[in-house]
């Protein structure tokens, strides 16, 4: 056997491979596709010349090596392809013609005119030239020439990971050209061994690299341990070599060479970080930077949550000279992530900051995907969908319900190259968002694993400082809450001492209309004595009524917690309601409010004081917007809107297990943007306080919409904004459950 065939043999089992592997990790992408092709065609070649060298007399050497020829053919044609498929160029007239060119070629494959015969080297048998051998040597020129000058004119147009897959191709067919040796040992003033094999080897893998791979290596630091390696390596195989050849003495050799190689690990490794410190140098020192920022960010507890957002983001961008940058955090109340803070490099464009609603397909994705990602990834992934002229039951652009398309749309909208998501548990906090490298290199993984480590110390930081928000919040809601007890005390004991007072004067009043003789003094005067009696009953009615309000308003002002959960009538719910209103004078009289109960309408199981609670916290929005919606048309005569009133109509009906309560008014209404953040406490549309006053509005804490949603979400229902728009009024809908059969308290 051929020693000299094991290698070639061994090449293009690992050739087949990288084509296999290729085409699979991506099935539909024409790049691909092409390049397997390609690395197909080499194998062929070296099967061929395999066969060639295992063969013991010419006559089969020559037949193996035309078979080998025929894969030759196509490696000029499918590496053009694949640089024409690999820019993104159109290219539908010089493609066709390329592949024309290789039918002669193949035609003649068989025959004298390309390989004429077979001569015996060293190395085993080898073919000789033909007459027209030379025109395919043209045509591989030409076409190989015009392939790398398209690839030198896109490395300049290009950037990012673009640019770096480029260089990789580049340095691939630079290598490659040194297997041109193959070519040229056909003709018979040339004996050099072929070691063109090895070039194709470099050759598919450096390719095989750069399709596949998007967090690629510097291509400097690829050069540089490819340099180190070989010349480590060299060092350790070539001395012992050497020595065996030039002493004979090949087991002192031997022995020197397994030395040598024990040591070889040790000695590439300490060389390849002595080259990359100096090559990284710059980079080094940013992650040191951002390392030594990381570390102290737990310690960052009280400069709020704004502070240390916008302080995370200003030292990412500013010491990895990123383009922009933004910190998205979910928000459940809006149901969407919000942007809380961005910064742009001086002079570059900046991250375009809009809100991502929970159903967009980029925050899909991300809870999807659950780790970090760049767009040449998401790109990656559209590739590997199946394209549209496939069965109905697989087209689709889109996997697990993600539409790729439009996520690598969004990305370019926001001017994200890198995204890094945050999760606690399975939820999604927040996510990082960076642009271009000013320098325009694309992120490396060592890039990657430093943002990473950074992403999971401010994730920390900010859960802190959210804790610290809420903290502070739940301890404004409880001084809230404290002050509300205080009032209700005060409502209740004045409120107690003024029912003594007016029951003092009913009483006083019943006593004079039954103190026969003040009336006897009246009787000769009829008309005196009904008048005096009407007057006493109406200060006895009066004071009955101020009696019966000072009760409403003691039992509204007592606490949630002594509150008692029963089946409550909302009719008589709304009915109280109504009644406390119209108390507040020059308030809802100049309102028209309607109410329409469906008969069938069962009582639900809640607190009536929080069910009354909800209706006055809904009303007096109303009644807000109206007076707003005033404002706006008295400063506006031009709507010719002079003869409106204000109006608010509540329905309440029983449909599908649920008691749906309408409340719909036609006053201000609001914008989208203003909706979503409807339900978020202390987030309030209303006019300052002074403004309040003057036009008589109330609330302002950006605290009622919350406590309505609280509320209904303990009776096990659901409240939402059903329809507004500016000047257009507001729609909410109320639902809450059916009482079960046998339900009656907690």
């Amino acid at each position: 056997m051929n020693l000299y065939a094991v290698p070639i043999i061994a090449t293009n089992v690992i050739l087949t491979g990288i084509a296999i592997f290729v085409f699979l990790k991506n099935r539909f992408s024409r790049v691909n596709s092409i390049f397997t092709l390609f690395s197909l065609s080499m194998a062929l070649w070296l099967f061929g010349y395999s066969g060639m060298y295992l063969s013991s007399d010419s006559y089969n050497a020559l037949r193996w090596a035309r078979i080998g020829f025929i894969g030759i053919i196509f490696i000029p044609v499918f590496a053009y392809h694949f640089i024409i498929v690999f820019l993104g160029l159109k290219r539908k007239i010089i493609l066709p013609v390329v592949y024309f060119l290789a039918i002669p070629s193949l035609l003649l494959s068989q025959t004298d005119y390309i390989y004429s015969g077979i001569k015996k080297h060293l190395w085993g048998y080898y073919p000789t030239a033909g007459n027209v051998y030379v025109a395919f040597l043209l045509m591989f020129a030409i076409l190989f020439t015009r392939g790398v000058w398209l690839l030198f004119i896109y490395l300049r147009k290009s950037n990012g990971i673009k640019r770096e897959q480029i260089k990789y191709v580049c340095l691939a067919f630079g290598l490659g050209t040194f297997g041109i040796v193959d070519y040229l040992i056909k003709y018979p003033f040339i004996n050099v061994y072929p070691f063109g094999y090895i070039c194709a080897l470099l050759f598919n893998s450096l390719i095989a690299f750069a399709i596949v791979r998007y967090h690629l290596m510097d291509i400097n630091i690829a050069l540089t341990r490819a340099g180190i390696f070989i010349f480590v390596y060299s060092f350790i195989l070539g001395i012992p070599f050497w020595l065996g050849y030039v002493t004979k003495a090949w087991f002192p050799a031997t022995a020197l060479a397994v030395l040598l190689a024990t040591a070889g690990p040790f000695i590439y490794t300490r060389l390849r970080r002595q080259a990359e410190a100096r090559l990284l140098a710059e980079d080094f020192r940013k992650y040191g930077i951002l390392k030594r920022f990381a570390s102290t960010l737990a310690r960052m507890r009280d400069i709020g949550l704004e502070k240390l957002l916008k302080l995370i983001i200003y030292r990412l961008v500013k010491t990895m000279e990123i383009s922009c940058g933004a910190i998205y955090l979910s928000d459940e109340e809006a149901n969407a992530c919000i942007a809380k803070a961005a910064h742009v490099l001086k002079g570059r464009e900046g991250i375009a900051a809009v809100d991502l609603l929970q159903d967009n397909a980029l925050i899909r994705f991300i809870t999807a995907h659950r780790k970090e990602f760049l767009i040449e990834d998401v790109q990656r992934l559209a590739a590997e969908v199946k394209p549209k002229n496939t069965p109905p039951a697989d087209n689709s652009t889109a996997h697990n319900g993600i539409n790729y398309p439009e996520v690598i749309a969004q990305m370019r909208q926001l001017n994200a190259r890198l995204v890094i998501p945050s999760f606690l548990d399975k939820e999604l906090l927040g996510f990082l968002v960076l642009g271009e490298k000013a320098s325009g290199r694309p992120y490396s993984q060592a890039d990657s694993e430093v943002l990473l480590a950074l992403s999971g110390q401010a994730s920390l930081a900010i859960l802190n400082a959210l804790f610290t928000v809420k903290l502070r919040d739940r301890e404004k809601e409880l001084a809230d809450a404290s002050r509300i007890v205080e009032i209700g005390n005060l409502a209740s004991s004045t409120g107690h001492q003024l029912g003594n007072v007016l029951n003092n004067i009913m009483n006083a009043g019943y006593t004079i209309l039954d103190n026969d003789p003040i009336l006897d003094t009246l009787k000769n005067n009829p008309q005196a004595k009904a008048s005096f009696e009407k007057i006493i009953n109406v200060i006895i009615t009066n004071a009955s009524d101020g009696d019966q309000i000072i009760d409403e308003i003691r039992s509204y002002s007592r606490q949630e917690g002594d509150r008692e959960y029963a089946l409550v009538s909302l009719k008589e719910v709304l009915d109280k309601t109504l009644r406390m209103l119209y108390i507040q004078i020059n308030k809802f009289q100049n309102i028209d409010i309607s109410s329409n109960i469906a008969p069938e309408v069962p009582p639900v199981f809640a607190s009536a004081i929080g069910l009354q609670n909800i209706f006055v916290n809904m009303f007096n929005n109303a009644y807000d917007s109206i007076q707003e919606m005033k404002e706006y048309i008295k400063s506006h005569p031009e709507l010719g809107m002079n003869n409106y009133k204000g109006r608010i109509a509540v329905s309440i009906t029983c449909a599908k297990g649920n008691v749906n309560i309408h409340l719909v008014d036609n006053g201000m209404g609001m914008t989208a943007d203003i909706a979503k953040k409807l339900f978020t406490p202390h987030y309030t549309t209303k006019a300052s306080s002074d403004k309040r006053k003057e036009i008589k509005l109330s609330g302002g804490t950006g605290i009622g919409l919350y406590t309505i949603r609280f509320l209904v979400k303990e009776y096990g229902g659901t409240v939402k904004l059903v329809k507004t728009g500016h000047l257009e009024g507001a729609e909410f809908l109320i639902q809450m459950p059916v009482p079960k059969n046998g339900e009656k308290g907690v």
